[in-house]
């Protein structure tokens, strides 16, 4: 073999097959395995933020504790409550429930919250009762949490609003 094409060639100038892709294995190996590091740097590096766009839908990346209200409902009667929030616009939303003697925090996704301050009214239905309670209105702001802390009777219960 290596007489007619020298150097450790066939007849044909092909290297024979015990020589060649060794070389060629290991080099492709090692890229490939750079890349996939440099892949996994990308992604860690953007920590789940969305990517800038152009044009006009270019929007700033907003933490989600800005995009969000909490609603944190305290309990201090001794029936489950049923939850809801009544925007400004007359939109009733149902939270969830709240057990006796519990206290429970919602989240307002960015639908409901919009952009700037709102007034909501928290409104509950107590389990086996006919009476309905409500908060007084609440001026929310997306970051911002509407507390409503419930008594065991209408008048000893307070709302306010908190960071």
């Amino acid at each position: 073999m290596s007489g007619i094409g020298g150097h450790g060639t066939d007849r044909a100038g092909r290297v024979p097959r015990t020589d060649r892709g060794h070389r060629g294995r290991r080099a492709l190996r090692g890229a490939v395995l750079v890349g996939a590091a440099l892949a996994l740097t990308a992604c860690a590096s953007g920590r789940g933020r969305p990517l800038a766009t152009s044009g006009k839908s270019r929007q700033a990346y907003v933490p989600e504790a800005e995009r969000v209200i909490h609603v944190q409902v305290t309990n201090n009667r001794f029936e489950e409550l049923r939850v809801y929030v009544r925007d400004d616009q007359g939109e009733l939303r149902n939270l969830g429930s709240v057990a006796s003697q519990h206290r429970r925090r919602f989240k307002l996704d960015a639908g409901m919250v919009g952009q700037g301050n709102r007034t909501y009214v928290l409104l509950a239905d107590p389990v086996g009762s006919r009476e309905a309670l409500r908060s007084d209105p609440l001026s929310v702001s997306p970051g911002e949490t509407a507390y409503w802390i419930v008594g065991s009777r209408p008048e000893l219960s307070s709302s306010y609003v908190g960071d």
